[in-house]
């Protein structure tokens, strides 16, 4: 119905609506009315939108993920952020995961995740907010806050064990609110610029798998020797190889772990 139209805006129908259509035909400005049945025919979603107003904090983020191998037993390689927010009274806090489109074909399957506390997410145990994957290109959750000082770590997934996603994080609040990147050591990443960091590559095998300290060959397992000439903060992470979603179901995947001699 547009300002226009005399046949559709009959007196009972723009009183019922409250609709000025003198006015409106004033103002080119695009706006029109559908029945209820045309949206239902033409659309198969509809998205509202709110005021800005009503969220007097507003932190956004970007990133670029492209993701190279199921994250089912460990998480550490997703994008991840910590979401603090310092509420005066119960409060509720929006996140929003817009997905970028590259290309119209791409549609991953997305899902926002939250777990409780200020610290980076390794396994996907105890989540607080386990959400529904799904492919739309904007992903929306309503999150709870009670009063006082609030932590959240919040981990974006796609189902697919491989997929590239652009992506915009955002939350809302009308309260105090901190969104930043987890990081693996905040202590080491956080204040320092000249951050040492070594990889080494190892493999267990025949000769080198010698099982735990209770075992015999316990000093065959790979070993490493690290030398420090000062105090300082370290961090270590041991991490098996990379396996798709078919691998992982048909693998028993190893109890690994690290043992810290002085």
């Amino acid at each position: 119905y547009s300002p226009d139209d005399d046949i559709h805006w009959t007196p009972q129908l723009k009183s019922a609506v409250k609709y000025d259509q003198d006015a409106a035909q004033e103002v080119d400005n695009g706006i029109f009315w559908m029945s209820w049945e045309a949206v239902l025919n033409f659309y198969n979603s509809i998205h509202c939108s709110w005021s800005p107003a009503r969220f007097a904090v507003r932190c956004n983020v970007h990133g670029y993920w492209k993701k190279t191998h199921s994250d089912r037993d460990h998480l550490d390689d997703n994008p991840q952020y910590i979401l603090r927010v310092t509420a005066s009274r119960d409060t509720m806090v929006w996140l929003l995961l817009d997905r970028h489109y590259i290309e119209t074909k791409d549609e991953p399957h997305i899902a926002l995740h939250v777990y409780k506390g200020s610290r980076k997410i390794y396994y996907p145990t105890g989540v607080l907010v386990h959400s529904v994957y799904r492919n739309s290109p904007h992903f929306l959750i309503r999150l709870p806050c009670p009063k006082g000082d609030n932590a959240f770590a919040l981990v974006i997934s796609i189902f697919d064990d491989t997929g590239v996603l652009p992506y915009t994080l955002s939350s809302y609040s009308a309260e105090p609110t901190a969104l930043y990147k987890a990081l693996d050591c905040p202590a080491i990443e956080a204040t320092s610029s000249l951050a040492f960091e070594k990889t080494f590559r190892y493999a267990w095998g025949a000769e080198t798998a010698g099982g735990s300290m209770n075992s015999d060959a316990f000093d065959r397992n790979p070993m490493f020797k690290l030398e420090s000439r000062c105090a300082q903060r370290l961090f270590i992470k041991v991490r098996s190889a990379e396996m798709s979603s078919a691998q992982a179901e048909s693998t028993k995947a190893p109890h690994i772990g690290i043992h810290l001699f002085q």
